[in-house]
């Protein structure tokens, strides 16, 4: 996640509403955004779960099935991340937005 500095125009009970609206909707569709694509990774993941399951043992094996879960955990790295990156990136702006709206 790149850092940014996040500046809003000071008013006299705080700072500007429509501008931190504005910042807190963009959060919410980059974090919907990273939500939806780990839902993609997620689908993907049993997909290929379920399809691994119906090949029987010698298919797996012709398929090479080390290869296989190592992607499989992969992907799961990788949406663990994309969530666990958004939700640190969410917390961290909400609690800016708060301090600096006191």
């Amino acid at each position: 996640m790149t850092k940014t500095k996040i500046f809003f125009t000071e008013e006299k009970n705080g700072y500007n509403r429509l501008e931190v609206d504005n910042y807190i909707a963009k959060l919410d569709e980059a974090y919907q955004n990273a939500y939806d694509e780990n839902q993609d990774i997620r689908n993907k993941y049993n997909s290929l779960l379920d399809d691994c399951r119906k090949l029987d043992v010698q298919e797996r094996t012709e398929f090479n099935s080390e290869i296989i879960a190592k992607t499989l955990v992969n992907a799961e790295v990788l949406a663990q991340k994309i969530i666990a990156d958004a939700n640190k990136e969410a917390v961290r702006i909400f609690v800016r937005a708060r301090e600096k709206s006191k």
